[in-house]
């Protein structure tokens, strides 16, 4: 899990004083030999102490009290603390387990492990307890996403417009915004059309912001923060682009519009009632477990396929349909629960369930 997804509940529990918290990290890599990105620390080092980071060979001789896990990994040095999911996404995304079973990452076997699950909306607390995937009876918690409260908070003019002065120079705050946000693997637009898509937005009169996935994949042969940065020198003449390696939420927050995957972004994005421009890979439904949330998904976006040209022409931005926007509506119904509150929800969970004492 990427700190910024955790980061609003881990502020909270600083509050604390009878709280500790520690950080354990890993970079995964999808193919052997593949440079690793440093983009995923960036921006840890601003808001934890050093200290507070540790390596896996001294968290296995610690003693814990609870384990907050985001990943669906169970390391055998959690011994006896209490074991709790906290789901950072809801896309439904495909996952191979060791035997080759193809499965819903929200419906993991391993689910099973956790003595507690917070978890993103009641479609996915529901269904799991239908599966038999609790561990005890009262396991479930409806929590949210907590990452996505400030966005909601910030959702006005004035902080808008404070967030905008920060991220994009003065000459272009007046230009449309577009985000160009793209998953990670070998799948994701960046790797299969990228440089085309960056191409497009290069000749229009906007400002564009990139924010790659952490774990992004780009130029195996290279480290792939440089070859990205090249490729945008060369492409953008007149500047008019960041790339960010920070939350993408305050980029998404100013932005007009949307360009990305089928991920967790791209769906939290209808929360914003904004324009998305999915791209659709050529074996993209072999990476999606839930072709229900996909098809509903679709009715709220912009798809562009893969196969097809893409031309500058293709990411104009034009107000919503009523239908979009209802169809938006019906799919945060679905698949978001506490917008704006998830924080305190999981909080409060955390207080109930004496793993950590209010103030």
């Amino acid at each position: 899990m990427n700190y910024n997804m955790f980061m609003p509940l881990h502020k909270k529990i600083l509050r604390d004083s009878h709280t500790d918290v520690f950080f354990l990290f890993t970079n995964e890599i999808t193919k052997k030999n593949e440079h690793k990105s440093e983009f995923p620390l960036n921006n840890t080092k601003q808001h934890i102490e050093s200290d507070k980071i540790i390596s896996a060979e001294k968290a296995k001789y610690m003693k814990w009290d609870a384990i907050l896990d985001s990943d669906l990994h169970t390391p055998w040095f959690y011994r006896n603390a209490t074991f709790i999911q906290i789901f950072h996404g809801v896309a439904a995304k495909a996952v191979t387990l060791e035997n080759g079973t193809v499965v819903n990452y929200n419906y993991h076997p391993n689910l099973r492990n956790y003595d507690v699950c917070f978890f993103a909306n009641k479609t996915f607390l529901c269904r799991t307890k239908d599966l038999n995937l609790w561990k005890n009876s009262d396991s479930g918690e409806l929590i949210g996403l907590c990452c996505l409260d400030n966005m909601i908070k910030k959702n006005n003019q004035q902080s808008i417009n404070y967030v905008k002065n920060i991220l994009v120079p003065e000459r272009f705050r007046s230009k449309q915004i577009i985000l160009y946000a793209p998953s990670w693997g070998n799948h994701n637009s960046l790797v299969r059309k990228g440089e085309e898509i960056l191409a497009a937005l290069a000749q229009k009169d906007i400002f564009v912001i990139v924010k790659p996935h952490p774990n992004f994949v780009f130029d195996s042969t290279n480290r792939t923060e440089i070859s990205l940065k090249k490729l945008l020198e060369r492409l953008f003449k007149d500047r008019n682009y960041s790339l960010i390696t920070d939350s993408p939420y305050d980029a998404a927050l100013i932005s007009d519009a949307l360009i990305s995957d089928f991920g967790s972004l791209a769906l939290e994005y209808t929360l914003l009632r904004k324009p998305i421009f999915l791209f659709q890979g050529t074996d993209q439904l072999s990476h999606i477990a839930d072709l229900d949330q996909f098809n509903m998904f679709l009715k709220c976006s912009y798809p562009f396929h893969e196969n097809k040209a893409i031309d500058k022409k293709l990411f104009t931005i034009a107000p919503l349909s009523k239908e979009q926007r209802l169809f938006m509506e019906e799919f945060e119904e679905a698949y978001f629960a506490n917008v704006g509150r998830a924080t305190d929800a999981a909080f409060n969970a955390l207080v109930r369930r004496d793993i950590i004492c209010r103030k």
